[in-house]
């Protein structure tokens, strides 16, 4: 463990969601405008947000056009609320506001603590 990592309570399960994002546009894309987060999919949950350092790839800057970028966001999840996770990504850019992306459902993706 690094100096400054925080450790999960009592009775939570530490998990690391991991993601690519690739912009295909021919603009970059400012990646503090994307937002994320982890939720309990088992029995519902909410998840308390970790700080590690070993291995983690913090979502900040830019992302060039046509290039890819892979990040980590680590959480705990109570062990009575499963093992299943669901992940949403969202948008609140300029460009999303503009084609009414806003309108239709976040991207979502469900997962299995290993």
């Amino acid at each position: 463990m690094g100096e400054y990592d925080t450790e999960p309570e009592a009775g939570q399960t530490p998990f690391r969601v991991t993601w690519t994002i690739t912009n295909g546009t021919k603009k970059p894309y400012d990646l503090d405008e994307f937002g994320y987060q982890a939720q309990g999919a088992t029995t519902g949950g909410e998840t308390e947000s970790l700080y590690v350092e070993l291995g983690s790839k913090q979502m900040t800057g830019r992302l060039a056009a046509g290039r890819s970028g892979t990040f980590t966001s680590e959480y705990s999840l109570a062990k009575t609320d499963g093992k299943d996770v669901l992940f949403t990504m969202s948008r609140m850019d300029e460009q999303w506001l503009e084609d009414g992306s806003f309108l239709g459902d976040d991207p979502h993706w469900t997962g299995t603590i290993k």
